[in-house]
C-alpha cells in the first residue's frame, strides 16, 4: 500500500512538472516574436517617439546643456544624481507631470535616465512624456551606473 501511494505521489509531481514545463515553453514561444533577435537591440531603438543613446552621446548632450531627467526614486536622486538633473520619479508621473509641463516646453531637449542597463523606468517615463507631446527625448540606457563609472559630473540632491 505504501508503494502505491508513493508512486502516485511521484506520478502527480511529474505530471505537474511536465504541465508547467509545457506551459512555460508555450509562453516563451508566444512572446518570442516580441523579443529582440540581437542582444544589443532594444525596444527603444524601434520606438520612433524617443531615441536610445550610449554614454558618449549622453556626455555630449550634457556638454550641450540638454535637460537630464532622473527617473529613479526621489531618495536615489537625493543621494546623488547627474549634475543638474531634475528629479522625476517614473512612478510619480501623474503627480509630477503638471508641474513639469509648466516648467519645460514641449520642444525641450532632454535625456531620461535611471539606474542603468536593465532598468526600464527611463523607458516608461520617456514613453509617457512622448504621449504628452514632448518630441526631443533620448534615453540614456547606461544610466546612473555608467555615468558614475566614467567619473562624469555628479551632485547630491537638496
Amino acid at each position: 500500500m505504501k508503494k502505491k501511494g508513493f508512486s502516485d505521489l511521484i506520478f502527480k509531481a511529474l505530471l505537474i512538472f511536465f504541465f508547467s514545463l509545457a506551459f512555460g515553453i508555450a509562453y516563451l514561444m508566444a512572446i518570442s516574436s516580441k523579443l529582440p533577435l540581437d542582444q544589443k537591440e532594444t525596444p527603444a531603438q524601434q520606438n520612433p517617439k524617443y531615441k536610445e543613446i550610449d554614454l558618449a552621446k549622453a556626455k555630449e548632450r550634457f556638454d550641450q546643456g540638454w535637460l537630464f531627467v532622473d527617473a529613479r526614486s526621489q531618495l536615489s536622486w537625493k543621494e546623488a544624481h547627474i549634475k543638474g538633473a531634475i528629479c522625476f520619479p517614473a512612478g510619480e508621473f501623474l503627480q509630477k507631470i503638471t508641474e513639469f509641463e509648466k516648467n519645460y516646453p514641449k520642444d525641450t531637449k532632454m535625456v531620461v535616465y535611471c539606474s542603468g542597463v536593465g532598468c526600464s523606468t527611463s523607458y516608461f517615463l520617456a514613453e509617457r512624456l512622448a504621449e504628452r507631446g514632448y518630441k526631443n527625448i533620448e534615453v540614456f540606457f547606461g544610466g546612473w551606473s555608467q555615468w558614475v563609472q566614467a567619473n562624469y559630473p555628479t551632485e547630491k540632491g537638496q
